[in-house]
């Protein structure tokens, strides 16, 4: 009697699988008989609910694996790939459901377990690296320690993954320098391959390095953790904080830790002795101490008097923008401030220079620099200059080009742009008069006076300006004559010749020299060369020499002043220098002048006083005012 066929699953066993990993599921793992004298059939499955943490996956004739939803009997080769990538707090259960289904045949729906087991990390050490020296130093298990339960895992495959390197240091794998998302193993830890090199010098205070890193095991990753490097600061080394100050003129500025401070890493016990004094200023102590007598212009000071904010910089007011003091600053003695040294007796010192900024106020009015009669031809026109009239501001950091002139009612005039004789100036700058802009244009009246504001902006002062009007004219502002040794050169300068004019003359150039006659007993050279004229701009300038012939004791030579349509005669004497005649300036008395950059200082008798001997005897005593 014939038995129809009918299939059973004669094997259906659960599997198990790390977290993360892979496992094959075999016939002997899931086994389905057919019974009775039935062809040889296909058994195929069917996936009706795929599982929850992972992937039922076959691997094809090319040998890669691929997620599926069917199979059947002959596919030996499929398996359970867990893809629960959260790290997990115990044992979890997975499955999926499928039918049978052979020669169109179904069973009902039947379950496979799958067992994903738990993997845990747990940082058994993660002690921070001490370094004390720059050098190389090892990070070994005694550091750094890891492991794992629940799913064992050697220590070659338990991997330490960098995900932020350190920044003051290299972190090593033998020579191998380790970067972002670099990987090592614990194996490598424990077999002293591992070192951490610091970059650059010791620091000069306790600082730390650290490395952000997780753990990586079977395709799973842990949380982040952070490793620490301590760096130990010399204990002699001091710490100087020294970021200069910055003061008012004329004010005073607190000195606190966070402009002026000495200190090692474990000691703040520092005094300081003041080896050069500030120049501009003082230091002082706003109330006594128990080491200071005084208060004002003190010579030492200690770290309790930083401490307790009672050192104080006074500016002297004074039109300077910068001041600096020397300070030596080293470890109190034992007993000293009430706290012996920790280091013995060895004494500790530091050279510190205190640089001050000081912020200066326009606190100066304009004064008067050049104040000269103002000669002009009538009906005429001239450029008023600073040989006329100039100002200065004694506040050091103000340009005396700024300051601005306010002129009222010119009774025999009136000040025009030289650029448009048309457009009338009631306002110009002191930068205007250098660069020649401010034309004088007489009208009416003969000689007279008018009067000048002049400002920097806050302060004001007034100038009564003297216009003397008279004809075309020439004078001879200086005539020394010259003196030269015998056969030598002698440079013949403003110093020697000058003069003046009240002409509208707008350059050097327009003021030309003749020489009708040459010199009996020697030549006038400009520039090496023997012309008949020269200009007041080759006086200025130093290109005017007289070379001496050997012959003669003294000479005199004519010369014609020309200015425009105007004529001068001048006589030029030339007195040759013996061998007993070369001592022939006595300083009486001569006294230091202190003058700021770029700015005009009266020179009085009281500073400087000179007998002059030409020709063998005395003229007279020059005053410079």
């Amino acid at each position: 009697m014939a038995v129809p066929w009918d299939f059973a699953v004669a094997s259906r066993t659960s599997v198990v699988v790390r977290q993360g990993g892979t496992v094959l599921i075999t016939q002997s793992n899931l086994l389905v008989e057919v019974n009775g004298e039935g062809p040889e059939v296909d058994t195929h499955y069917v996936i009706t609910h795929p599982p929850w943490y992972g992937q039922i996956q076959w691997q094809g004739s090319s040998g890669e694996w691929k997620q599926t939803s069917t199979f059947s009997h002959r596919s030996v080769d499929w398996g359970y790939c867990s893809t629960f990538k959260e790290l997990q707090l115990e044992n979890i259960t997975d499955h999926f459901k499928f039918k049978v289904n052979i020669e169109g045949k179904s069973s009902e729906e039947l379950m496979f377990l799958v067992m994903v087991q738990w993997l845990k990390f747990t940082l058994l050490k993660n002690v921070p690296l001490e370094i004390s020296k720059i050098n190389r130093h090892i990070l070994n298990s005694d550091h750094l320690q890891a492991v794992t339960e629940g799913v064992e895992v050697a220590e070659r495959e338990l991997h330490f993954k960098l995900l932020t390197p350190p920044k003051k240091g290299k972190l090593l794998l033998g020579t191998k320098f380790l970067k972002t998302n670099s990987v090592f193993s614990q194996q490598n830890v424990t077999d002293s391959k591992i070192s951490y090199e610091p970059q650059g010098r010791r620091p000069r205070a306790h600082s730390q390095d650290t490395i952000r890193f997780l753990m990586v095991a079977e395709h799973m990753e842990s949380k982040d953790y952070m490793f620490r490097i301590n760096f130990k600061a010399d204990k002699r080394r001091i710490i100087v904080m020294n970021r200069g100050l910055f003061v008012k003129e004329g004010e005073e500025k607190l000195i606190t830790k966070l402009e002026l401070f000495a200190q090692t890493s474990d000691s703040q016990t520092f005094q300081y002795k003041i080896t050069k004094s500030p120049q501009h200023g003082k230091l002082k102590l706003t109330r006594s101490s128990d080491s200071l007598g005084s208060h004002d212009s003190i010579t030492t000071f200690t770290a309790q008097d930083i401490l307790g904010e009672r050192l104080m910089y006074v500016h002297d007011d004074s039109e300077t923008q910068c001041d600096e003091f020397l300070l030596m600053a080293s470890t109190a003695g034992p007993g000293q401030e009430g706290v012996a040294r920790d280091f013995d007796t060895e004494h500790l010192s530091a050279e510190i220079k205190v640089t001050v900024s000081v912020e200066l106020k326009n606190d100066e009015k304009p004064v008067c620099a050049v104040d000269k009669v103002f000669h002009v031809v009538r009906n005429g026109q001239r450029l008023l200059t600073l040989a006329n009239l100039c100002y200065h501001d004694p506040d050091a950091d103000f340009d005396d080009g700024q300051l601005l002139y306010t002129r009222w009612g010119i009774p025999n005039g009136d000040l025009v742009q030289a650029s448009d004789p048309t457009q009338k100036l009631y306002q110009f700058r002191q930068e205007d008069l250098r660069e020649g802009r401010v034309l004088f244009r007489h009208q009416g009246a003969g000689s007279a006076c008018f009067v000048l504001f002049v400002t920097d902006g806050v302060h004001y002062t007034s100038s009564l300006l003297e216009v003397s009007v008279s004809d075309l004219c020439v004078r001879i502002a200086n005539n020394t004559g010259l003196l030269v040794q015998r056969g030598k050169d002698s440079s013949l300068t403003t110093t020697n010749l000058s003069v003046t004019t009240n002409q509208d003359v707008r350059t050097d150039h327009e003021i030309k020299f003749h020489i009708p006659c040459p010199p009996k007993h020697g030549r006038v050279l400009v520039n090496s060369s023997g012309p008949s004229s020269f200009s007041l701009r080759d006086l200025k300038q130093g290109r005017v020499i007289y070379r001496h012939d050997g012959s003669g004791s003294f000479n005199v030579f004519n010369l014609t002043v020309k200015v425009k349509d105007t004529y001068l005669e001048v006589g030029m004497y030339v007195q040759v220098d013996s061998e007993s005649h070369q001592h022939h300036t006595q300083i009486l008395h001569s006294k230091t002048l202190v003058v700021e950059e770029g700015k005009p200082v009266k020179l009085s008798r009281g500073r400087l006083l000179i007998s002059l001997l030409v020709f063998g005897m005395t003229l007279k005593k020059c005053r410079c005012h």
